[in-house]
């Protein structure tokens, strides 16, 4: 079974953390608590987007080199 939520429940999470930080009647200690959180999801979003800008830079590179040498045979 796969329990690592998707960057899409990640990002929903951390809205609603936002949402609850601007309400009015949240206390200090309920506000300390959803930014913990919140840091905490935008965290993980930004993992999975560092972790995706890495694979497509990967992808690119492997798309150039084969492009080189796709070239290379028609000469």
């Amino acid at each position: 079974m796969h329990d690592e939520i998707s960057y899409e429940e990640n990002l929903k999470a951390l809205e609603d953390c936002l949402e609850k930080l601007q309400r009015e009647d949240i206390s200090l200690e309920e506000s300390f608590k959803s930014y913990q959180e919140a840091l905490g999801y935008y965290k993980k979003c930004m993992k999975t987007l560092n972790d995706l800008e890495g694979r497509l830079e990967e992808y690119k590179e492997e798309s150039q080199t084969f492009e080189k040498l796709e070239i290379g045979e028609e000469s």
